[in-house]
């Protein structure tokens, strides 16, 4: 049986409409903070505004890198606030604008935000072909990731980062023939704004960081870190270069504590994906070093 959360929201009639239900108000059920919904007009994802706290072992991670004194790593603005769904939103509508593809948004209140289909997570292709190992699958993957990182990219040299990149938070929309090169990423869950605290040099070093540990961490995408991380270096800027760096030197303070804990099987694919990435990192930026 499961504890997830259910939550009762009642759309308003327009809405219905434009989804392509019967127009009459009604209460939709979702069950924990984010849903997928079968219209009649397509596919649409409802998110409510998530309230939980974190658990305590990202406390206490929290804490620890609070103690190394990086801006890059510093705690962002809570993204669990009141306001969370309508900036995310209006990230999404921004960057739309801007030439990325984002989920349109269909409806939005601090409540609750419904937006259109954005494809399949890369964390949810990941799974599968992990779960199949099949090597045609892995390979189309890996084409995928480096699509991702391409856009990852191409929004820092537009001077903006993401806040928190991650596989679960970029989608892959299938084209026609089903290659890589006929699909289409999108980013999505655009909840952080770590440059209302920090320096877009520092939260596009902090978004770098955050997907190379996140790569590492799942077995079907650690080969292929290696590769974003040498196309991230190649069009990263002076400034971020110096901000990744203060990084990889803050990162090396904790590395043996974080080792020993791996060995200790505490920690799970996060810590070792962690270890992983500030390795492939330390590697690869030796040639730029600035700090």
């Amino acid at each position: 049986m499961s504890n997830a959360k259910q939550t009762s929201l009642r759309l308003p009639n327009d809405v219905l409409s434009r989804l392509g239900l019967p127009a009459t108000e009604v209460d939709v059920v979702i069950t924990g903070y984010v849903q997928r919904l079968d219209t009649p007009n397509g596919t649409v994802w409802l998110k409510i505004a998530e309230s939980k706290k974190p658990a305590a072992i990202r406390r206490f991670l929290r804490a620890a890198i609070d103690l190394l004194s990086v801006p890059a790593l510093a705690r962002t603005p809570d993204s669990k606030g009141a306001d969370t769904l309508l900036k995310q939103a209006g990230r999404a509508d921004l960057l739309r604008k801007s030439g990325f593809n984002t989920p349109e948004t269909i409806y939005v209140t601090r409540e609750l935000y419904i937006a259109t289909h954005a494809g399949i997570p890369l964390s949810k292709l990941a799974a599968n072909a992990k779960r199949s190992d099949d090597l045609k699958q892995r390979k189309l993957l890996e084409k995928i990731v480096l699509q991702a990182t391409g856009e990852l990219s191409r929004l820092h040299e537009m001077g903006l980062a993401h806040g928190r990149p991650k596989l679960r938070d970029i989608g892959w929309m299938k084209g026609g023939n089903g290659s890589a090169d006929d699909g289409t990423n999108f980013l999505y869950d655009l909840e952080e704004h770590p440059w209302d605290v920090m320096p877009v040099a520092d939260a596009q070093a902090r978004d770098i960081v955050l997907w190379l540990i996140d790569l590492c961490s799942h077995s079907a995408t650690k080969d292929v870190a290696v590769e974003a991380c040498s196309r991230m270096r190649a069009s990263m800027t002076h400034e971020t270069a110096v901000a990744l760096c203060q990084i990889i030197t803050r990162m090396k303070l904790v590395a043996p504590g974080a080792r020993l804990l791996s060995v200790a099987g505490i920690g799970g694919p996060e810590l070792r994906g962690g270890i992983a990435a500030y390795d492939l990192m330390k590697t690869q930026m030796k040639r730029i070093r600035t700090v």
